[in-house]
Protein backbone atom coordinates (compact mmCIF):
# COMPACT_ATOMS: atom_id res chain seq x y z
CA UNK A 1 0.00 0.00 0.00
CA UNK A 2 1.28 3.48 -0.89
CA UNK A 3 1.24 5.89 2.04
CA UNK A 4 0.84 9.61 1.45
CA UNK A 5 1.20 12.45 3.89
CA UNK A 6 -0.28 15.82 3.06
CA UNK A 7 1.73 18.21 5.16
CA UNK A 8 -0.24 21.30 4.27
CA UNK A 9 -3.16 22.73 2.34
CA UNK A 10 -2.83 26.05 0.56
CA UNK A 11 -6.12 27.57 -0.49
CA UNK A 12 -6.39 30.40 -2.99
CA UNK A 13 -10.09 30.87 -3.53
CA UNK A 14 -11.12 33.51 -6.02
CA UNK A 15 -12.68 33.49 -9.46
CA UNK A 16 -11.61 34.97 -12.79
CA UNK A 17 -14.12 37.72 -13.49
CA UNK A 18 -14.44 39.69 -16.67
CA UNK A 19 -15.70 43.25 -16.82
CA UNK A 20 -16.62 45.94 -19.33
CA UNK A 21 -17.32 44.89 -22.91
CA UNK A 22 -15.55 41.58 -22.35
CA UNK A 23 -17.95 40.39 -19.65
CA UNK A 24 -19.55 37.02 -20.28
CA UNK A 25 -23.33 36.98 -20.46
CA UNK A 26 -23.31 34.30 -17.75
CA UNK A 27 -22.47 33.94 -14.93
CA UNK A 28 -23.34 37.48 -13.82
CA UNK A 29 -20.07 38.16 -11.97
CA UNK A 30 -19.35 41.27 -9.93
CA UNK A 31 -15.75 42.40 -9.45
CA UNK A 32 -14.63 44.24 -6.34
CA UNK A 33 -11.79 46.71 -6.68
CA UNK A 34 -10.03 45.74 -3.46
CA UNK A 35 -10.10 43.00 -0.82
CA UNK A 36 -12.17 45.17 1.51
CA UNK A 37 -15.92 45.11 0.89
CA UNK A 38 -18.48 47.69 1.94
CA UNK A 39 -20.48 47.03 5.10
CA UNK A 40 -23.64 46.74 3.01
CA UNK A 41 -22.08 44.18 0.65
CA UNK A 42 -20.54 42.25 3.49
CA UNK A 43 -23.96 41.73 5.06
CA UNK A 44 -25.06 39.88 1.96
CA UNK A 45 -21.81 38.10 1.16
CA UNK A 46 -20.05 35.08 2.58
CA UNK A 47 -16.67 33.58 1.68
CA UNK A 48 -17.06 31.39 -1.37
CA UNK A 49 -16.85 27.71 -0.40
CA UNK A 50 -17.52 24.58 -2.40
CA UNK A 51 -19.00 21.38 -1.07
CA UNK A 52 -16.47 19.71 1.23
CA UNK A 53 -17.20 16.22 -0.11
CA UNK A 54 -16.77 17.37 -3.72
CA UNK A 55 -13.49 19.07 -2.87
CA UNK A 56 -12.22 15.96 -1.10
CA UNK A 57 -13.14 13.86 -4.14
CA UNK A 58 -11.32 16.24 -6.49
CA UNK A 59 -8.20 16.29 -4.35
CA UNK A 60 -8.15 12.50 -3.97
CA UNK A 61 -8.48 12.14 -7.74
CA UNK A 62 -5.68 14.63 -8.46
CA UNK A 63 -3.45 13.03 -5.84
CA UNK A 64 -3.87 9.70 -7.63
CA UNK A 65 -3.14 11.40 -10.96
CA UNK A 66 0.09 12.90 -9.60
CA UNK A 67 1.40 9.48 -8.67
CA UNK A 68 0.12 7.90 -11.88
CA UNK A 69 1.90 10.55 -13.96
CA UNK A 70 5.06 10.00 -11.91
CA UNK A 71 5.01 6.31 -12.77
CA UNK A 72 4.03 6.82 -16.42
CA UNK A 73 6.70 9.36 -17.22
CA UNK A 74 9.37 7.65 -15.15
CA UNK A 75 8.89 4.66 -17.43
CA UNK A 76 9.05 6.83 -20.55
CA UNK A 77 12.26 8.51 -19.35
CA UNK A 78 13.78 5.10 -18.72
CA UNK A 79 12.82 4.02 -22.25
CA UNK A 80 14.43 7.18 -23.62
CA UNK A 81 17.62 6.56 -21.63
CA UNK A 82 17.29 9.87 -19.77
CA UNK A 83 19.61 9.75 -16.77
CA UNK A 84 20.03 11.83 -13.64
CA UNK A 85 23.13 11.94 -11.42
CA UNK A 86 23.50 8.91 -9.16
CA UNK A 87 21.19 9.09 -6.14
CA UNK A 88 19.02 11.84 -7.69
CA UNK A 89 15.40 11.13 -8.60
CA UNK A 90 12.15 13.07 -9.00
CA UNK A 91 8.94 12.93 -6.97
CA UNK A 92 5.46 14.51 -7.21
CA UNK A 93 5.05 17.44 -4.83
CA UNK A 94 1.29 17.99 -5.15
CA UNK A 95 -0.95 19.91 -7.54
CA UNK A 96 -2.77 23.19 -8.15
CA UNK A 97 -6.12 23.31 -9.91
CA UNK A 98 -8.41 26.01 -11.25
CA UNK A 99 -12.18 25.68 -10.92
CA UNK A 100 -15.27 26.60 -12.89
CA UNK A 101 -17.39 29.20 -11.08
CA UNK A 102 -20.61 28.09 -12.79
CA UNK A 103 -20.31 24.81 -10.93
CA UNK A 104 -19.41 26.63 -7.70
CA UNK A 105 -15.91 25.21 -7.81
CA UNK A 106 -12.85 27.27 -6.97
CA UNK A 107 -9.40 25.79 -7.10
CA UNK A 108 -6.95 24.83 -4.43
CA UNK A 109 -3.26 24.09 -4.16
CA UNK A 110 -2.33 20.96 -2.26
CA UNK A 111 1.30 20.15 -1.56
CA UNK A 112 2.54 16.94 -0.03
CA UNK A 113 5.53 18.97 1.22
CA UNK A 114 4.49 22.50 2.13
CA UNK A 115 6.46 25.52 3.29
CA UNK A 116 3.50 27.88 3.20
CA UNK A 117 4.48 31.18 1.50
CA UNK A 118 2.67 33.06 -1.25
CA UNK A 119 4.63 31.25 -3.92
CA UNK A 120 4.19 27.55 -4.37
CA UNK A 121 6.87 25.83 -2.24
CA UNK A 122 8.60 24.58 -5.40
CA UNK A 123 10.85 26.95 -7.37
CA UNK A 124 13.22 26.78 -10.31
CA UNK A 125 16.99 26.97 -9.84
CA UNK A 126 18.89 28.86 -12.57
CA UNK A 127 21.77 26.91 -14.06
CA UNK A 128 20.66 23.70 -12.32
CA UNK A 129 23.00 20.94 -13.53
CA UNK A 130 20.18 18.42 -13.17
CA UNK A 131 18.35 20.38 -15.87
CA UNK A 132 21.52 20.34 -17.98
CA UNK A 133 22.69 23.72 -16.65
CA UNK A 134 19.96 25.76 -18.31
CA UNK A 135 18.63 29.17 -17.25
CA UNK A 136 15.57 28.97 -19.49
CA UNK A 137 12.26 27.36 -18.49
CA UNK A 138 10.95 25.72 -21.64
CA UNK A 139 7.72 23.95 -22.52
CA UNK A 140 6.60 21.15 -24.79
CA UNK A 141 3.51 19.23 -25.87
CA UNK A 142 2.99 15.50 -25.41
CA UNK A 143 3.52 13.92 -28.82
CA UNK A 144 2.52 10.28 -28.55
CA UNK A 145 -1.19 11.07 -29.00
CA UNK A 146 -1.74 14.39 -30.84
CA UNK A 147 -5.52 13.82 -30.86
CA UNK A 148 -5.46 14.37 -27.10
CA UNK A 149 -5.55 18.09 -27.96
CA UNK A 150 -8.70 17.79 -30.09
CA UNK A 151 -12.22 18.50 -28.82
CA UNK A 152 -15.45 18.66 -30.83
CA UNK A 153 -15.06 22.44 -31.03
CA UNK A 154 -11.28 23.04 -30.98
CA UNK A 155 -8.62 21.51 -33.20
CA UNK A 156 -5.16 20.51 -32.03
CA UNK A 157 -3.62 23.29 -34.14
CA UNK A 158 -5.86 25.88 -32.46
CA UNK A 159 -5.03 24.47 -29.03
CA UNK A 160 -1.29 24.55 -29.69
CA UNK A 161 -1.52 28.15 -30.91
CA UNK A 162 -3.51 29.26 -27.85
CA UNK A 163 -1.04 27.64 -25.45
CA UNK A 164 1.88 29.14 -27.39
CA UNK A 165 0.21 32.52 -26.92
CA UNK A 166 -0.02 32.04 -23.15
CA UNK A 167 3.64 30.99 -22.94
CA UNK A 168 4.61 34.04 -24.98
CA UNK A 169 2.70 36.33 -22.63
CA UNK A 170 4.74 35.23 -19.60
CA UNK A 171 7.96 35.44 -21.63
CA UNK A 172 7.18 39.04 -22.68
CA UNK A 173 6.56 40.40 -19.16
CA UNK A 174 8.68 43.47 -18.34
CA UNK A 175 10.67 41.60 -15.71
CA UNK A 176 11.22 38.54 -17.93
CA UNK A 177 14.24 40.09 -19.67
CA UNK A 178 16.55 37.46 -18.18
CA UNK A 179 14.09 34.59 -18.67
CA UNK A 180 13.50 32.66 -21.86
CA UNK A 181 10.54 30.28 -22.27
CA UNK A 182 11.45 28.36 -25.42
CA UNK A 183 9.25 25.79 -27.13
CA UNK A 184 10.79 22.34 -27.20
CA UNK A 185 9.80 18.81 -28.12
CA UNK A 186 8.50 15.92 -26.07
CA UNK A 187 11.93 14.31 -26.45
CA UNK A 188 13.55 17.47 -25.03
CA UNK A 189 11.24 17.24 -22.04
CA UNK A 190 12.07 13.59 -21.42
CA UNK A 191 15.78 14.47 -21.40
CA UNK A 192 15.44 17.50 -19.06
CA UNK A 193 16.06 19.93 -21.92
CA UNK A 194 12.54 21.33 -21.47
CA UNK A 195 10.54 21.80 -18.30
CA UNK A 196 6.75 22.16 -18.55
CA UNK A 197 4.77 19.49 -20.39
CA UNK A 198 1.27 20.25 -21.65
CA UNK A 199 -0.39 16.85 -21.31
CA UNK A 200 -3.66 17.36 -23.20
CA UNK A 201 -7.34 17.04 -22.25
CA UNK A 202 -8.16 14.57 -19.47
CA UNK A 203 -10.93 13.87 -16.95
CA UNK A 204 -9.76 15.90 -13.94
CA UNK A 205 -12.90 15.70 -11.83
CA UNK A 206 -16.07 17.78 -11.33
CA UNK A 207 -15.58 21.50 -11.86
CA UNK A 208 -11.82 21.28 -12.55
CA UNK A 209 -10.75 23.14 -15.70
CA UNK A 210 -7.01 22.61 -15.47
CA UNK A 211 -4.36 21.27 -13.12
CA UNK A 212 -0.61 21.68 -12.74
CA UNK A 213 1.49 18.92 -11.19
CA UNK A 214 4.93 20.07 -9.94
CA UNK A 215 7.70 17.50 -9.54
CA UNK A 216 10.80 18.04 -7.40
CA UNK A 217 14.33 16.66 -7.28
CA UNK A 218 15.05 14.18 -4.50
CA UNK A 219 18.49 13.10 -3.30
CA UNK A 220 18.57 9.86 -1.33
CA UNK A 221 14.86 10.20 -0.66
CA UNK A 222 15.20 13.77 0.66
CA UNK A 223 13.81 16.79 -1.28
CA UNK A 224 16.60 19.13 -2.32
CA UNK A 225 17.06 22.90 -1.94
CA UNK A 226 20.47 23.44 -3.51
CA UNK A 227 20.19 27.24 -3.66
CA UNK A 228 18.96 27.53 -0.05
CA UNK A 229 15.99 29.70 -0.96
CA UNK A 230 13.64 27.86 1.39
CA UNK A 231 11.84 26.08 -1.46
CA UNK A 232 12.13 22.64 -3.00
CA UNK A 233 13.85 22.50 -6.37
CA UNK A 234 11.56 22.26 -9.41
CA UNK A 235 12.44 19.31 -11.65
CA UNK A 236 9.57 19.64 -14.14
CA UNK A 237 5.84 20.34 -14.33
CA UNK A 238 2.93 18.62 -16.07
CA UNK A 239 -0.19 20.59 -17.03
CA UNK A 240 -3.48 18.87 -17.89
CA UNK A 241 -6.73 20.35 -19.19
CA UNK A 242 -10.25 19.06 -18.59
CA UNK A 243 -11.95 16.93 -21.23
CA UNK A 244 -15.35 17.56 -19.61
CA UNK A 245 -15.96 21.18 -20.71
CA UNK A 246 -16.72 22.92 -24.03
CA UNK A 247 -13.52 24.75 -25.02
CA UNK A 248 -13.14 27.70 -27.36
CA UNK A 249 -10.54 30.05 -28.80
CA UNK A 250 -10.50 33.73 -27.77
CA UNK A 251 -14.03 33.29 -26.49
CA UNK A 252 -15.97 35.06 -23.80
CA UNK A 253 -19.28 33.41 -24.59
CA UNK A 254 -20.83 31.26 -21.87
CA UNK A 255 -20.48 28.27 -21.45
CA UNK A 256 -17.29 27.99 -23.52
CA UNK A 257 -13.93 28.00 -21.73
CA UNK A 258 -11.08 29.93 -23.34
CA UNK A 259 -8.01 27.72 -23.81
CA UNK A 260 -5.45 30.54 -23.60
CA UNK A 261 -6.94 31.93 -20.37
CA UNK A 262 -6.61 28.60 -18.57
CA UNK A 263 -3.16 27.93 -20.09
CA UNK A 264 -1.96 31.33 -18.85
CA UNK A 265 -3.13 30.51 -15.32
CA UNK A 266 -1.62 27.02 -15.30
CA UNK A 267 1.72 28.22 -16.66
CA UNK A 268 1.76 30.71 -13.78
CA UNK A 269 1.90 27.66 -11.52
CA UNK A 270 4.44 26.11 -13.87
CA UNK A 271 6.66 29.12 -13.28
CA UNK A 272 6.15 28.97 -9.51
CA UNK A 273 3.24 31.32 -8.73
CA UNK A 274 0.53 30.40 -6.24
CA UNK A 275 -3.17 31.30 -6.26
CA UNK A 276 -4.06 34.84 -5.22
CA UNK A 277 -7.10 36.63 -3.82
CA UNK A 278 -10.45 36.00 -2.14
CA UNK A 279 -13.97 35.20 -3.31
CA UNK A 280 -17.32 36.17 -1.85
CA UNK A 281 -20.77 34.84 -2.69
CA UNK A 282 -23.80 37.16 -2.41
CA UNK A 283 -26.52 34.98 -0.99
CA UNK A 284 -29.44 37.07 -2.23
CA UNK A 285 -28.62 36.72 -5.93
CA UNK A 286 -25.93 34.03 -6.14
CA UNK A 287 -23.32 36.41 -7.60
CA UNK A 288 -19.64 35.92 -6.89
CA UNK A 289 -17.43 38.86 -5.95
CA UNK A 290 -13.66 38.79 -6.47
CA UNK A 291 -11.01 40.73 -4.60
CA UNK A 292 -8.94 41.44 -6.59
CA UNK A 293 -9.29 39.93 -10.04
CA UNK A 294 -6.09 38.37 -11.40
CA UNK A 295 -4.87 35.64 -13.72
CA UNK A 296 -3.78 33.67 -10.65
CA UNK A 297 -7.25 33.64 -9.06
CA UNK A 298 -8.35 30.08 -8.38
CA UNK A 299 -11.41 30.11 -10.61
CA UNK A 300 -12.72 31.10 -14.03
CA UNK A 301 -15.49 33.45 -15.17
CA UNK A 302 -14.39 34.68 -18.56
CA UNK A 303 -11.69 35.65 -21.01
CA UNK A 304 -8.47 36.90 -19.39
CA UNK A 305 -5.32 36.73 -21.48
CA UNK A 306 -3.32 39.55 -19.85
CA UNK A 307 -1.70 39.44 -16.39
CA UNK A 308 -2.78 42.07 -13.87
CA UNK A 309 -0.65 44.08 -11.47
CA UNK A 310 -0.74 41.36 -8.81
CA UNK A 311 0.27 38.73 -11.37
CA UNK A 312 3.12 40.94 -12.51
CA UNK A 313 4.28 41.47 -8.93
CA UNK A 314 4.29 37.74 -8.24
CA UNK A 315 6.17 37.00 -11.45
CA UNK A 316 8.73 39.76 -10.86
CA UNK A 317 9.41 38.59 -7.31
CA UNK A 318 10.72 35.35 -8.82
CA UNK A 319 12.22 36.48 -12.13
CA UNK A 320 13.07 40.17 -11.74
CA UNK A 321 16.77 39.37 -11.22
CA UNK A 322 16.80 36.00 -12.97
CA UNK A 323 19.22 34.26 -13.49
CA UNK A 324 21.20 36.12 -10.84
CA UNK A 325 18.86 35.12 -8.01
Amino acid sequence: MRHRVVAGLLVGAVIFAACGDDSPTEPDAVVTAAPEMSARSAKKATPFEMDVAVQADIEARLTDMAYEKAAEYSAKRAEAGAELPEGISVAPAGFSWVGNVEGHAVGNSVFFLDRGNKQIPVQWVPGDARRNGRDDIGYAFVEFLPAIYETPLVTSAETFAAIDGAMGTWASMNCSSGLEIPKGTFGDWLNFDSDVLHDGFQNLGPGVLGATFPFIFVDGGVPTDIDNDGNFDYAFAIIAYSSEFPWGIDTNTFPFIDVETVALHEMGHGLGQAHFGKAFLTLSNGKVHFAPRSVMNAGYSGLQQSPTGTDNAGHCSMFGSWPNN
